[in-house]
């Protein structure tokens, strides 16, 4: 739940009694709106089975003091003690059946940890290479998730390069200088996450050239979703020439439509799924007023379902607009601090809504570490949020996945119902005056 005078640890007692009474009156609600709902609008049913379970169990106090460690369930109590480098293909066990945000948020870094650890062992150094300082700001979270999960590991990043300068002379030429300090047993290589295996020939060229310069070292290329296009033909057949045979790459894949897509082409390689890095950056909690009732992140290129937009109520203040090129960043005396710059700009963007709706997968997982309700709209033929969705974050409570402009829409209006005691105001109050479409 959403709570502006709560972060995910103890509730006041006023707050656990609040969300008590909340959560009675939700079910009785939404058992009133799946009545009245139309047959054909699936997203009621959704919502109620969510919010029967998800709502009462942010607000049980016990809840507050459990340990997230700790599975009453035989098998999840078991997955809990695997090391899952052992299991590459199981690791979402548990993340698709937890419902908080907390939960999942811990569960996310807890596999993320887990597979780490034993990827780079004991060793100390890595160097974090192709980091996004581009204005989509899901990649730019991705790498400040990793640099905080690294941290939270006590690994020293001793030389990282933004995505396109790694393969420029002067920067490969430093490069060379720090690795020249450790052997191929001290030192670990690991690549930026994100989606753009096979889709962006350019990427994997660049990371072609890095994987070559490293062919003894132990290199992760981090959490990835493989994006297939019309175009795909030449780039997929590149992609099999670049990380087949790979001895010592270990690729991580986001979903189960990426892996199995990574299973059918690339051979000789350690392919694991793994939760997106931008978990690493931990809980967020929200540091500005809502602006509107609803931001509407809508993507505009060639991975948008194209989708239409429905007629929006007077009574409700929305903004859609993509925080690609329409919502600018600061730029940082270095790239790692454009990096994170950039990543919380869009975390800003996403702030501005009291909840959101989103065709960006780092919508979806931002509002998660957030905590702010949101919809997700499914982006087919990819179906790369639902397929994401599907492992890790199936169970959430605090958000419904949509098909359709005018679903997402009517969902984003129920959710407002349904937490609008423990969600913020809008402020200023005159913003309700302006509806931008």
């Amino acid at each position: 739940m959403v709570s502006t005078n709560t972060q995910d640890g103890l509730l006041t007692s006023k707050s656990v009694q609040r969300g008590l009474i909340l959560c009675l009156s939700v079910i009785a609600m939404m058992s009133l709106l799946h009545h009245n709902a139309q047959s054909g609008t699936s997203f009621f049913s959704q919502l109620q089975q969510k919010m029967n379970f998800g709502v009462c169990r942010s607000f049980s106090p016990s809840n507050y003091t459990r340990d997230y460690n700790v599975e009453e369930d035989p098998k999840l109590a078991e997955f809990l003690t695997w090391r899952l480098v052992d299991h590459p293909y199981e690791t979402d066990m548990r993340a698709k059946k937890l419902t908080t945000r907390a939960e999942i948020i811990q569960e996310s870094r807890r596999v993320l940890i887990n597979l780490l650890t034993d990827l780079i062992g004991p060793i100390q150094n890595v160097m974090l290479l192709e980091i996004a300082t581009y204005s989509n700001k899901g990649d730019p979270a991705i790498a400040a998730g990793e640099v905080m999960l690294l941290r939270e590991m006590n690994k020293t990043i001793v030389y990282y390069c933004e995505t396109h300068s790694c393969n420029k002379n002067k920067n490969m030429l430093l490069e060379k200088s720090i690795s020249d300090n450790f052997t191929k047993d001290n030192l670990v290589i690991l690549m930026q996450g994100g989606g753009n295996v096979i889709g962006y020939q350019n990427l994997d060229q660049i990371r072609s050239l890095i994987m070559d310069r490293y062919p003894e070292h132990r290199k992760i290329l981090l959490s990835q979703s493989i994006w297939l296009n019309k175009n795909s033909n030449s780039s997929l057949k590149s992609a099999r020439i670049i990380y087949n045979n790979r001895t010592n790459l270990t690729m991580f894949l986001r979903d189960r439509q990426s892996l199995g897509i990574a299973k059918r082409n690339f051979q000789g390689v350690k392919l694991i799924l793994a939760p997106d890095m931008a978990f690493g950056l931990g809980a967020l909690s929200r540091q500005m007023p809502p602006m509107y009732d609803i931001i509407w992140l809508r993507r505009k290129d060639e991975e948008s379902a194209k989708y239409a937009m429905p007629k929006v109520q007077t009574n409700v203040s929305i903004h859609v607009s993509d925080w690609l090129d329409e919502w600018s960043s600061n730029v940082g005396t270095r790239d790692m601090e454009t990096s994170f710059l950039i990543a919380f700009s869009g975390i800003n963007f996403l702030q501005r809504g009291r909840v959101v709706v989103t065709d960006r997968l780092h919508g979806h997982i931002l509002s998660t570490l957030l905590n702010i309700p949101h919809v997700l709209i499914d982006n087919p033929p990819f179906y790369k949020l639902s397929s994401f969705h599907q492992s890790w974050t199936y169970s959430l409570s605090i958000s419904v996945l949509i098909n359709n402009g005018t679903n997402a829409l009517d969902a984003a209006i129920k959710l407002l119902s349904i937490y609008d005691r423990v969600l913020p105001p809008v402020g200023p109050i005159d913003m309700n005056r302006f509806t931008k479409i």
